[in-house]
């Protein structure tokens, strides 16, 4: 009884080495925790596949956008917080491993609603850079016209609405596709 609650507190806490090696010491290691395993590892890599939730290609409309941004700032502020809270090693690899994740997935939901305006996804470069320019090295001219130029990205992103119907990077994700109608396939920025 007291492996079974031994191994609940570890499950609890996030600890997955041992979560794995009390699966493997109970001899069900091949039946759950492999297959467990292994769905991680192809969500993770499936992810960047077309349609995928790590994936560049497509498009998202504002009211997605502005939900999967609110649920991207919750992450990586609850990351944070765990990161700075924390030492152990077992909370941190997973934890750092879900912030990392939610980077990804804030770069790719912008280039989707960038292609949702029919442009490019390598408008995010530049304004990478113009946050770089916000920093407190840099004269208050530099830092003042960067937070202009990065508030008029965030309202670009959140208040223009999105091409109607087909544009390069797909189909309109307002409007239902008819099925002679054939989206344009998933390619790399111009």
């Amino acid at each position: 009884m007291a492996k079974i609650i031994g191994f609940i507190k570890d499950v609890y806490r996030m600890d997955l080495p041992n979560f794995f090696l009390g699966l493997a010491q109970w001899g069900v290691f091949l039946t759950f925790g492999l297959p467990l395993l292994f769905g991680i590892i192809v969500f993770f890599i499936g992810g960047f596949q077309d349609g995928g939730i790590f994936s560049f290609c497509g498009r998202i409309n504002r009211k997605k956008y502005f939900i999967r941004i609110i649920a991207i700032f919750i992450s990586i502020l609850c990351s944070a917080i765990i990161i700075a809270s924390t030492n152990s090693t077992f909370i941190l690899i997973p934890v750092s491993l879900l912030f990392i994740g939610s980077f990804i997935y804030g770069l790719a939901i912008q280039a989707k609603r960038l292609h949702d305006i029919n442009l490019s996804a390598w408008w995010i470069v530049p304004i990478f850079f113009v946050n770089a320019g916000t920093n407190n090295i840099f004269p208050d001219v530099i830092r003042t016209v960067c937070g202009l130029v990065n508030l008029a990205y965030t309202v670009l992103l959140f208040f223009k609405p999105g091409t109607v119907g087909i544009n390069d990077y797909g189909i309109d994700p307002l409007t239902p596709t008819p099925p002679e109608v054939t989206p344009p396939a998933c390619r790399a920025d111009r």
